[in-house]
């Protein structure tokens, strides 16, 4: 694994997004990372339907684009970060509320004509998601 920035790894996975089954592949992958990574059953479906909100949401509006997946190491905190990249109109960031109640950081990034790139962290026993 190849080191991206301060306290992050590539892990290698990234699914390039055309079609329903590539949001199913990004699903897939995404709870077997965060599976292997120790998040509880609950987060692993956050962590897959945090994926399929922005796959469809990218699927819908700029018709392609790429989900990728990395792991987080912020010591003591490890987490997944999931970035979604698109090079449509540019998003409105209208409708993200399910992920940012499911995650816990979110960052969207945005230019007209020139696509939007949403990055999200779920971290392993986050406070946020351990009370619900």
């Amino acid at each position: 694994m190849s080191n991206v920035g301060a306290g992050t790894r590539e892990c290698g996975d990234c699914v390039w997004l055309t079609s329903d089954p590539d949001v199913v592949t990004a699903r897939e992958r995404g709870r077997a990372l965060a599976e292997a990574l120790g998040f509880s059953a609950p987060d692993q479906a956050s962590v897959e339907t945090t994926i399929s909100e922005l796959a469809i949401n990218m699927l819908t509006y700029a018709r392609s684009g790429e989900i990728r997946l990395e792991i987080v190491d912020d010591a003591p905190s490890t987490g997944l970060r999931i970035v979604a990249r698109d090079w449509g109109s540019g998003a409105d960031s209208v409708g993200f509320s399910e992920i940012q109640r499911l995650t816990d950081d979110v960052e969207i990034h945005t230019r007209a004509g020139r696509g939007t790139v949403v990055t999200v962290t779920k971290w392993l026993h986050s406070a946020k998601h351990s009370a619900a």
